[in-house]
């Protein structure tokens, strides 16, 4: 990675590789927008190369009970329903939870709010 440098000049930045030679000058607005496409592209590919955890992570969310997602993806969601329902350690963890495997998730209830906030009646 060191052999590519980023520098601008005045209103613009330039591109150069070192390796082969190559540089490529665009205006800031352009830049900026290169910018934003090649983060969009790396948070994919970290969501690619970290697979596992976050569906452990999801699964984890899916046993305790809260119906959040961490991604888009459907597969990761399935992988994440069947973790949550057949994995051992995480039936002990969270071993009064609701059955995930049968999809019987969602939304936990608050008990005994209604009293919170509210001066003691005597």
């Amino acid at each position: 990675m060191s052999s590519i440098r980023i520098k601008s000049d005045g209103p613009h930045v330039v591109i150069i590789d070192e390796a082969s030679g190559h540089y490529w000058k665009m205006p800031w607005n352009q830049a900026d927008e290169f910018a934003a496409q090649i983060k969009l592209a790396a948070r994919h590919a970290e969501a690619v190369a970290k697979v596992e955890q976050i569906t452990f992570d999801q699964a984890v969310v899916l046993r305790a009970g809260f119906p959040a997602g961490f991604t888009d993806d459907p597969r990761v969601h399935d992988a994440a329903r069947k973790e949550a329902g057949w994995n051992a350690r995480l039936r002990r963890l969270f071993h009064k939870t609701p059955d995930v495997r049968r999809g019987v998730v969602g939304t936990p209830q608050l008990v005994g709010l209604s009293s919170v906030g509210k001066p003691e009646q005597e």
